[in-house]
């Protein structure tokens, strides 16, 4: 009886279209894809060509993925999408070529929009072919704000290992800061822990506050850090400011303790023109409309209400700045003020 040969193991298209992507090899992703695979078939593992090639360091190949309609909010079995990973390994080249991609896509005018894709900087031209190339308004505050495993955004990431440069290219949402990964750390713990020094400098020289509010978005939110980004404590209960002092980073250290200190200070102001004189109008207004032009007994007994809410929030938001600061005292004095009748 003869015995048949045994058949050569086939190996998986899939597999082969993310492998190709792993060692940037351009020619076989070309091929497989004539061959009818999708830029965002997944291998056994749950990981996508994109997500490879910007792991792996192949910048021009996972921006013309992108261009050839990969998803980038697909995320690998860790939960990590292309921007984590891109950020964790502090690529500030592809991110800025993403973001320049970003703007491209939000051209309204299709026929420039297709001219600037063909001719954006970094892309392999190869794999484009002769293919009709369009991208329409991609993400970008979504794809910011998406966790991993680590419930850790991209700019987490970035904050992590210290790097501002890609902290700044990633966020540029206000959600930015207020953002915790499980170990309880935002980004500005990571980058006082790691003592990186330019955004705390950023945050020094910053004029006044006044300024800040007419700052757009994320520049805007972080030289305006307020107690809450600054007073929140990690897993361990630890504040930026202890992060700072106790893995040395002095001048990081004093200038969030400057800042806290005016923070407290702006409060002050701000609970002793309350409890003098109350709420002006135009804040009565922001805090609670209302309607009434000559008050009457139930509208002043009302704004009265309002007025002890407002003066109770800024006794207890004090308390967390004397506490970060270490003035437990005060930070208790300001507790039952805002709890007395």
């Amino acid at each position: 009886n003869s015995v048949s040969a045994p058949s050569q193991n086939r190996v998986d298209p899939k597999e082969d279209l993310v492998a190709a992507a792993a060692r940037g090899d351009a020619g076989r992703l070309a091929e497989l894809l004539r061959e009818g695979l999708s830029v965002n078939d997944r291998n056994e593992a749950g990981t996508t060509p994109l997500i490879q090639a910007v792991a792996n360091g192949h910048r021009s190949l996972a921006l013309t993925l992108l261009v050839l309609g990969a998803d980038p909010a697909a995320k690998d079995a860790d939960g990590r999408t292309m921007l984590m990973h891109a950020a964790a390994a502090a690529d500030h080249e592809f991110l800025s070529r993403y973001y320049e991609l970003y703007r491209i896509s939000w051209d309204r005018d299709v026929t420039a929009r297709k001219e600037r894709l063909r001719a954006l900087a970094g892309i392999d031209r190869s794999l484009l072919a002769d293919a009709d190339v369009d991208l329409v308004r991609l993400d970008r505050n979504g794809l910011e704000l998406q966790t991993d495993a680590l419930g850790e955004t991209a700019s987490l990431k970035a904050a992590r290992v210290g790097d501002w440069e890609s902290f700044r290219l990633v966020a540029n949402h206000v959600d930015s800061l207020r953002a915790r990964g499980k170990d309880g750390r935002n980004a500005v713990m990571h980058l006082a822990a790691q003592g990186t020094l330019a955004p705390f400098v950023q945050l020094r020289d910053a004029r006044q506050f006044g300024q800040a509010g007419s700052r757009r978005g994320f520049v805007g939110a972080w030289v305006a850090l307020d107690v809450d980004q600054l007073a929140v404590r990690d897993g361990e209960g630890k504040t930026a400011l202890q992060l700072a002092r106790e893995n040395g980073h002095t001048e990081v250290a004093d200038i969030l303790e400057r800042h806290l200190l005016k923070l407290a200070g702006i409060l002050t102001d701000d609970v002793e023109r309350i409890a003098a004189s109350g709420l002006t109008d135009r804040e009565l207004t922001e805090e609670a409309l209302y309607q009434t032009s000559v008050p009457n007994e139930a509208e002043v007994e009302r704004r009265k209400r309002v007025t002890r809410a407002v003066l109770r929030q800024r006794l207890e938001t004090r308390a967390l700045a004397w506490e970060a600061l270490g003035e437990i005292e005060k930070a208790k004095e300001d507790r039952m003020r805002a709890v007395a009748p």
